[in-house]
């Protein structure tokens, strides 16, 4: 599977490249799509767990849809939810509002 160029929004990526996928990476996904508030709380081993697959098979999907591993998936991840968050509350679709969206989160996240 050629490699995606994912920046702006990991969950769509995912979604559109979700029919070409292994099994394993298939399952992965779908609960990454489900679940992406927990995803961003799991470690490669929950998720792998959660999933009935092996840690390579969650680190692989991440690798597949063009990231270095899960923690860079995560970030993304992350970015993606808080300016989805902060777009529907605010109804702003601008880069200010994705990066101070994304700050919240990740004081959120890190609290």
């Amino acid at each position: 599977m050629p490699e995606i160029n994912k920046q702006r929004a990991p969950l769509v990526h995912l979604s559109n490249s979700i029919a070409g996928l292994s099994e394993a990476a298939s399952r992965v996904g779908q609960y990454i799509l489900g679940n992406p508030e927990k995803v961003v709380r799991q470690t490669v081993a929950e998720l792998a767990g959660f999933t009935h697959s092996g840690q390579a098979s969650v680190v692989r999907l991440c690798r597949q849809l063009g990231f270095n591993g899960f923690s860079d998936f995560k970030l993304a991840l992350m970015a993606e939810l808080a300016a989805t968050n902060q777009q529907s509350l605010t109804g702003k679709d601008n880069d200010e509002s994705h990066s101070n969206a994304l700050m919240q989160r990740l004081r959120y996240l890190s609290s």
